[in-house]
């Protein structure tokens, strides 16, 4: 147009007439009596590869899922496609592959795509799948790729099956209730795609010291290493946290003559928090031991209470609802043992300080 070029982004039709839709906006004194429109090749054959895949798609899933499967929503571009169809559960990784499967399977065959216009009637009783919702003329044109797929379709497709190269899904997912999508490319991008995953393949293979076909064991037992070093790790800190336990049992406080004991540990969980709280049990006639330990997520504190002091009415549950209050979180639990959290910014010494006069409310 007055020898500057638009890309036209999308086309619409309007009765008989196509209207084609340009990046930027056409002064109406500069358009001229003519124009010269040039498609680009490349880009229409990329869009023609992804738009038959999802007819093959669409086969594919009626194939595997079964004939409920129908078009809920499309997008064919020419570096992927989308294909929106309604099933009432996720498609399974099997069944991604068997459908994968059989698309490539239509692709190596190289079936050619025959082209029929005739009226919808005709189209319709000869099995035909037509867009449910969609509105269609008196004559219609049709896309029938051999025994596998037959619909109704007005877009630009392939010669051949063979034309589209490669078929590969990239993800499932769901939309909206019963309507799952799935997002696959073809051709160049397929290409790339299998590319990427080679030089993983290849990097992992160098990395690992182990052929591309042993990869996966290797890793797996990498992964039996680390759990059994994971192991050992936790139980040379539980054997550490039980000789120290006796540290934490000197110079206890006194609330009403009962010794309480108190210290803010280094562990990482609960459940070593408990460890250490059974050691001192284990370790002590009478009192109450109170541990404390803050990481990035929550502070947690522990307390316990001997028999002899549970029988004379020291309750842990009551201990630590208090100490949650101050922790910002809450806490409870049985007479002998309970558990506290909250926030990580809490003072824990002050806040087990503090504990000390729960101890003797508690009675």
């Amino acid at each position: 147009l007055d020898q500057k070029q638009y890309a036209i982004i999308d086309t619409q039709k309007e009765g008989r007439q196509f209207i084609h839709i340009v990046d930027e906006k056409i002064p109406l004194d500069h358009l001229p009596e003519t124009a010269m429109l040039q498609v680009v090749e490349a880009r229409r054959l990329d869009t023609a590869r992804n738009h038959t895949g999802t007819h093959l798609l669409h086969a594919a899933l009626r194939n595997v899922l079964g004939p409920h499967v129908r078009q809920a929503g499309s997008y064919v571009g020419p570096d992927n496609l989308r294909f929106d169809f309604n099933h009432p559960r996720k498609v399974s990784p099997d069944e991604q592959k068997k459908i994968q499967s059989l698309v490539n399977e239509a692709i190596l065959h190289n079936i050619p795509l025959t082209v029929k216009y005739m009226s919808y009637h005709d189209a319709v009783n000869k099995g035909a799948i037509a867009l449910f919702g969609e509105k269609y003329g008196q004559e219609v044109r049709t896309i029938k790729i051999g025994d596998i797929s037959f619909e109704l379709c007005g877009g630009t497709h392939v010669q051949a099956t063979g034309d589209i190269g490669y078929f590969i899904i990239l993800n499932e997912s769901s939309i909206a209730s019963g309507i799952r999508r799935i997002e696959a490319v073809t051709g160049h991008k397929a290409r790339e795609y299998l590319s990427r995953w080679q030089d993983i393949v290849e990097n992992l293979s160098i990395r690992l010291k182990a052929e591309d076909t042993s990869i996966l064991s290797k890793i797996d037992d990498l992964l039996e290493q680390v759990k059994s070093l994971e192991k050992e790790k936790n139980e040379l800190k539980a054997r550490l946290l039980t000789d120290s336990v006796e540290d934490y049992l000197k110079n206890p406080e006194y609330a009403d003559g009962i010794p309480v004991y108190t210290a803010v540990v280094d562990v990482d969980s609960m459940d070593a928090l408990k460890h250490l709280g059974d050691r001192a049990r284990e370790k002590l006639k009478t009192g109450v031991v109170l541990f404390a330990t803050q990481n990035n997520l929550t502070s947690q504190v522990l307390c316990m209470v001997t028999d002899d002091l549970v029988q004379k009415g020291v309750h842990a549950g009551n201990i630590v609802k208090k100490i949650g209050q101050e922790l910002g979180g809450g806490g409870g639990g049985r007479p002998h043992l309970a558990t506290a959290g909250g926030k990580t910014s809490t003072d824990l010494d002050a806040v087990l300080k503090q504990s000390i006069t729960y101890v003797k409310r508690s009675r």
